[in-house]
């Protein structure tokens, strides 16, 4: 006998098979997003600890400086002089191959004291200037470069590699984002990446010239990521103002507020 309502079984006995990979991919997706969230909200809440302690050190420094300070040594008179220390270390270290630690360490830790210096400086006597904000970060890099790039090549390539290569797309962005005025504004986790990378760099010109150890090696390891998020930051940036245009005070994922503007 015909059983005419055979078809009709087979598919709703199949249906729900043919429905598990649909339902494995939604199920999929939305354990995405649950990891999306909580990772954002990690960051989120990474960002205001290091925010936090951020404003506290400016506010400790500022209260030490704001009467001793001389008035007419400007931000960007540091900023300079950081760029001029970072040169002349390179110049030291690669011509001369003058690599003594009573030499090296006191004018990287002056260096390093500028750019300490110069953010404070700017924020508490009100002398925030575009070509601060451009050349901080430079100045940054020509610090630590020379000293990276001699004390790591040798002892930890990968190492060397990724920075290298984060650090050029960190500069490319940057030359982009001039070239239509898009302005970033300094976000945390730069700054804790540049801080990260001073001590790490302090503590192998103490042991110079011995390679450096796991600890440090593993410092520069997290400052890639502090820069790597800094990164991403940067290009969030860059897509909300292709997508909303100019001067928009924007909130972008993880909490962050970035003003930018175009011509």
């Amino acid at each position: 006998m015909i059983d005419v309502f055979y078809p009709i079984k087979k598919y709703f006995t199949t249906l729900p098979f043919l429905a598990m990979p649909l339902a494995i991919t939604i199920k999929a997706r939305k354990g995405l997003d649950h990891a999306v969230l909580t990772l954002g909200k990690s960051v989120d809440d990474l960002e205001i600890l290091l925010e936090s302690a951020n404003k506290q050190k400016d506010r400790l420094v500022f209260d030490f400086i704001k009467t001793r300070w001389p008035r007419h040594i400007t931000p960007n008179h540091l900023t300079v002089a950081r760029m001029f220390i970072g040169m002349l270390l390179g110049f030291l270290l690669f011509n001369f191959k003058h690599d003594s630690a009573l030499l090296i360490l006191p004018l990287f830790f002056t260096g390093a004291l500028t750019d300490l210096l110069d953010g404070v400086v700017a924020r508490g006597f009100h002398k925030e200037t575009v070509f601060g904000q451009i050349f901080d970060p430079i100045a940054d890099r020509a610090l630590l470069i020379p000293i990276f790039f001699y004390s790591l090549v040798s002892y930890n390539r990968p190492l060397f590699f990724f920075i290298i290569v984060l650090e050029i797309v960190n500069a490319l962005i940057s030359v982009f984002s001039m070239g239509k005025n898009i302005s970033f504004g300094p976000n945390i986790f730069g700054k804790t990446k540049m801080v990260l990378q001073s001590v790490v760099f302090i503590g192998i010109l103490l042991l110079w010239p011995r390679e450096p150890n796991l600890f440090f090696i593993g410092l520069l390891w997290l400052s890639l990521i502090f820069m790597a998020i800094s990164i991403i930051f940067k290009l969030i940036t860059i897509t909300v103002y292709y997508e909303t245009g100019s001067h928009k005070n924007l909130q972008y994922p993880f909490g962050q507020k970035r003003i930018i503007k175009a011509d």
